[in-house]
């Protein structure tokens, strides 16, 4: 980011923190996510440099977006995907509650396991 003026690496949040800290609230909140196993950022002379989240694998789940691509027939079943928009919806009910807006809720964020009664 040129208008900052090189400083946005020196006093600028970093995404890779927020997304890490959010991860993290997100459990707290009781929010079905990925296990955070390691994070961390590099800086050099105090400005950042590199970032690192890693996150366990989740089984058998398969995000929406390669769902919709793939054509599955879950998609096509009316009782699966209310199901599946009560939960997004309870998530995001919960997450508006804490004052946090997601900005980036798309089919590919939404894990849904592979069982007869999804899990999102």
């Amino acid at each position: 980011m040129r208008r900052w003026f090189g400083l946005r690496g020196l006093i600028a949040p970093q995404r890779v923190v927020k997304e890490w800290e959010n991860l993290l609230l997100f459990s707290k909140w009781g929010i079905p996510t990925a296990t955070l196993v390691g994070y961390g950022q590099e800086r050099v002379r105090g400005s950042f440099v590199h970032g690192a989240l890693i996150t366990a694998e989740i089984p058998e789940t398969m995000d929406m977006g390669a769902m919709a691509n793939a054509t599955d027939a879950r998609l096509r079943d009316p009782r699966w995907v209310a199901e599946v928009l009560r939960q997004v919806a309870r998530h995001a009910r919960r997450l508006h509650d804490e004052g946090f807006a997601h900005n980036d809720l798309k089919w590919r964020n939404l894990l849904v396991d592979e069982g007869t009664r999804p899990t999102v």
